[in-house]
This record gives C-alpha cells, structure tokens and sequence, in this order.
C-alpha cells in the first residue's frame, strides 16, 4: 500500500510539473501593448491602441500592427508559432497602422461578415525580436445593405447614366464589387446577363449600347459571406430605351455628309438649354434650374468657383497655366506647348457623354453649317432661338433648332434668351489666343463663330461624321 501510494505521489508530482511547464511555455505577452478600443463593420475592423515603453526608434523603423485569425480553440497556438518566428503560422497580418506618439490606429480589411476573430497587437524590432500583446476578439457584423434608390439618366442612343443610392457603410462597400447589369431579358442574373459595369461612388457609366432597344437592368452587390462563399444581392429591375439614331441625328445635306444631333448634350428636346461646360472639360456644375442631375464625376471644388481658370480643367490655376491644348509658351504653364489644336476625344464631352460616332463640331463645320443654311429667329415652346433650315437640294425641309442659351460666367447665366452659344473642338490659332477656343454664336441678328476664354460655360452640340 506504501509503494502505491509513493508512486501515486510521484506521479502527482510529475502532472504538476508538466501543467506547470506548460503554463511557462504558453502564449508570452507584453502588458507595454495595450488594445483600447476595436469597432466593427460587416468587412472592417479598426483598433486603437498603445505601446507603452518602447523606443521611438523602433516603434518608427519595426513592423507593427494586428495580428489575427478566425477564432477557434487553437488560436493562441498560431500567435505563439509567429512569436517563435514562423512567419507561415496560419495568422493573418495587417500593417495599416498610424502611430502617434506611443498611440496606434490599425485597419483591417477584407474580413468575412458575421464572424468571430481573435487578434492581438503585435511588433517586430529591427533585430527580430518580436512582441504582442494580450489576445482579445472581435465580431463582424452581419451584412445587410439597402438599396435606396436607383436611377438611369442621361439615355442616348448609345449610351446610359446610372446611380444609386445605398444604406451601408463605406468601408464594407470598399470590399464589395458594386455594379448594373443589363440585359435583353428580364430577371438576368450576374451570370447570363450581356453586359456588367462596376460603379465608382455609386455611378456610372454605360456604353457599347444599341440605338432604339429596350433594355432590363438592376442593380447588383457581389461579396463572400462568412462561409467563404460568394453572395450577390439584386436591386429591383427597371427597363428603359434607348433614343432611336435617326431621330437624334439630322441630315441637312450638307457637303460634308456630316449629321448634326437634334438637342445640345444634356437636353431631351431641341428647345432645352442643356448642360454648360468650359472648353475641354467633360464635367459641369450642378446648378439649380439648369442641370438636371447630379454629374456623373464629382467636382473637387465647390460652385462658387465655377467656370473661372481657377477651377479649368487644362490649366494650373490662371489663364497663362495652360496644361494641354497650347500652341505659345508664354500662355503654358512653365513654358509647356503641345500644339494641339483640336480636343482629344477623351476631353470631347459630346463623344464621353454620347458615345458611338458622336463628338464636337469643328469650327469648319459650324462654317459649314452657316453658308449651306437659312438662320430665322423663332420662339419653339416658349423658347427663344435660331431654327437653321437646310438649303441644300432635296433637304429644304430638314431643320434644327438652337436655343437662345447664353453662357456661364462664373455663377452669372449670362445673355440666356438673347443669344446662344456652341462650343466647337477648335482651338483659337490667332497668336496671342491659345487661351482661347473657337465657338458659334448666334442671336436675332446675327451668327458667326467667336472667340471665348476656354473657362466659360458653353453648350455643345454633337455632329455624327459619316
């Protein structure tokens, strides 16, 4: 009995021994790193924290940030693989930090939706030696977006205009894929639809579209869930049609065979003023009364500087900055020249906005137009303007019409109901006016082509060369 319990004894002894090496052999931890607050999205986490005591030096110059992993019970096994230098423990990393002073901010993206993660602070010195602090956990939320709103507009012939309008939070739609599908059928679905755009801030564009059909399209959000799988969420369908060519595009006749479109950009009937824009710059200001919707492509600045050289797209803040489209070294910025002299089609607003064929006129087209046409002053639905009546044989009752737009002069709507203006894709040649573009004016007793500092806000008028 003696020996049994001298053995038993011993074997006590022994089991404490082993759970109390393996107590000093568990996760080592630093209390100099303190986590202090952890808030979450669906995708997103982000931690607050210290390292107390550390050397400057090394916190700047070490690796520094969140380690973690999905939680389970052998979690705090992969931090202690890490901390003993395996770099391929099974622990994810990220190194989004902003340190300030003995402070840290830390970011982590891309995480699952409605799940549970363990994760520590961590830092690596510059002589390898590595740290962490205590492991604590976190929860994703769960993820349910609503769609709000979704709106076409801008419908052409060719082209479309979508935004949206949705309830989640910025961080979880960075880790979504955003977009519209379109379809000649109802009900498509991400896999059978023809066509797929991402949105950019909750617009876009769409394009590669056929004159005068009918198209289905909603909107979709695509992201993996908590099972690693990948969901996609369906906004309401809603159809719409194209404008059909034929009606947008007139023939006058002229030599050149070119068409000239029915309505300015921006406009649905021939009698609305349309969008303005300075010469070159494929966005415009969003003004009460006169635009119609929000730009496709946000303005980085605000209205009150519209249409001045402080805000023109091709220039560094004043009318002798110029960036593009400058034929004097004296107007271009730091001495810059490039001699071009007719826009890019990337900086055509007709082209960008209507696609297909569609661009600017050129200044020998709006000539075009006014020696082979008869130019009447007429009030069209209670808008005044020019009608322009081709004179070329077999065509005499071909016509457009041009409203009495004025311009923008900075804030100002200026001259709008006595006179109209077009820009053309032709910069002004005269010496000492590369600052300035060529453009068709008109009023009750008189057309022509004119010069204008390329800031001011013009309408455009798309042809179709053919």
């Amino acid at each position: 009995m003696k020996r049994i319990l001298f053995f038993k004894t011993i074997a006590s002894i022994f089991v404490l021994l082993l759970v109390s090496c393996n107590k000093d052999e568990g996760l080592s931890v630093t209390n100099s790193f303190v986590i202090e607050q952890c808030t979450t999205t669906s995708f997103t986490a982000s931690i607050t924290g210290s390292f107390n005591a550390v050397d400057k030096v090394d916190l700047a110059l070490s690796k520094k940030g969140v380690l973690y992993c999905v939680q389970s019970d052998g979690s705090e096994s992969l931090f202690m693989e890490w901390l003993n230098g395996n770099d391929n423990s099974g622990c994810m990393m990220s190194e989004k930090t902003t340190v300030n002073g003995e402070s840290i901010q830390c970011a982590i993206e891309n995480l699952t939706e409605d799940t549970e993660y363990n994760y520590c602070l961590f830092l690596q010195k510059r002589d390898g030696t590595r740290k962490i602090s205590a492991v604590s956990s976190l929860k994703t939320k769960s993820f349910n977006p609503a769609i709000m709103n979704f709106l076409l507009y801008g419908i052409n012939c060719f082209t479309a205009y979508a935004k949206a309008k949705i309830v989640m939070d910025d961080k979880d739609a960075a880790c979504c894929e955003i977009g519209v599908l379109l379809s000649e059928r109802s009900n498509c679905n991400i896999d059978d639809s023809e066509l797929r755009y991402s949105m950019t801030n909750n617009e876009v564009r769409i394009s590669d579209l056929e004159s005068s059909k009918n198209y289905y399209a909603r909107l979709y959000i695509r992201y993996l869930n908590h099972l690693g799988n990948t969901v996609v969420l369906y906004g309401a369908e809603t159809t719409f049609r194209t404008k059909d060519f034929e009606e947008m595009a007139v023939d006058l006749g002229l030599p050149s065979g070119i068409l000239w479109a029915s309505c300015n950009v921006g406009a649905d009937k021939p009698e609305e003023y349309g969008d303005y824009y300075a010469w070159g710059d494929i966005d415009y200001y969003y003004e009460d009364g006169y635009a119609r919707e929000t730009p496709l492509i946000h303005l980085k600045i605000g209205k009150e500087n519209a249409y001045d050289y402080t805000s023109y797209v091709h220039c560094n803040g004043n009318y002798n900055g110029l960036t593009k489209y400058c034929n004097d070294s004296s107007y271009g910025n730091n001495g810059y020249t490039d001699n071009k002299t007719v826009l890019d089609l990337e900086d055509d607003v007709a082209h960008v906005k209507w696609g297909g064929n569609w661009r600017m006129a050129t200044v020998n087209e709006f000539k075009e137009l006014t020696d082979n046409c008869t130019w009447e002053w007429i009030t069209l639905n209670g808008i005044d303007g020019c009608k322009i009546t081709s004179n070329m044989p077999g065509y005499t009752d071909h016509s457009i019409f041009m409203p009495a737009t004025g311009r923008r002069d900075g804030k100002s709507l200026v001259k709008s109901g006595s006179s109209g203006h077009s820009w053309s894709s032709s910069l002004d040649q005269e010496a000492g006016n590369t600052y300035c573009a060529l453009a068709l004016s008109y009023k009750s007793s008189d057309y022509n082509t004119y010069s204008f500092g390329r800031r001011y806000g013009l309408p455009v008028r798309p042809v179709w060369p053919r």
